[in-house]
């Protein structure tokens, strides 16, 4: 019975409203991101740990990996390792998705997006598809390719700003 006013107020307004204000609160905001990540993977190793990383989360100014300053809250991501849960840092994105971690694809084991070992043509190759056009080239070593990568995000950015 009491469960059931519970649920017409949440579905009323009155309640949407109040959730809605709530969680524009600092605390509401602190516990969705804190839910987002747990649904993600990250685990909490010991008692606080949540909160001690959404601290450092939000007073973070520049990225940890490559110092960067982060250009709106939406390049800020906490970073963790997907196998074991835990947390490693906070990262910008493209230094988040750049991060090796072979739960990224199931059927690409190096850890990096748009790379894989070439069976064909025996080495590594860069693959991918930007508007309409595919860029693929493979390499003798796993350094050359990424080099590779790296430029190619570079070509691309540069595209994108004189369009």
């Amino acid at each position: 019975m009491e469960m059931d006013r519970f649920q017409k107020y949440r579905q009323s307004e009155k309640g949407q409203a109040t959730r809605k204000a709530y969680y524009n609160t600092e605390k509401g905001k602190k516990i969705m991101k804190i839910g987002k990540w747990k649904s993600r993977g990250l685990i909490e190793t010991y008692e606080g740990q949540y909160n001690i990383i959404y601290d450092r989360y939000i007073n973070a100014e520049n990225c940890e990996l490559c110092h960067k300053k982060f250009k709106n809250s939406q390049n800020r991501h906490m970073d963790h390792n997907h196998t074991t849960g835990e947390f490693r840092h906070i990262c910008c994105n493209m230094c988040n998705i750049n991060m090796p971690d072979l739960k990224k694809s199931s059927a690409n084991k190096t850890g990096y997006r748009h790379i894989s070992q070439d069976k064909r043509d025996r080495g590594w190759a860069f693959q991918r598809n930007y508007m309409g056009k595919s860029y693929r080239r493979v390499f003798n070593s796993k350094i050359d390719c990424l080099c590779y990568k790296f430029y190619m995000i570079l070509k691309i950015n540069l595209m994108k700003k004189n369009m």
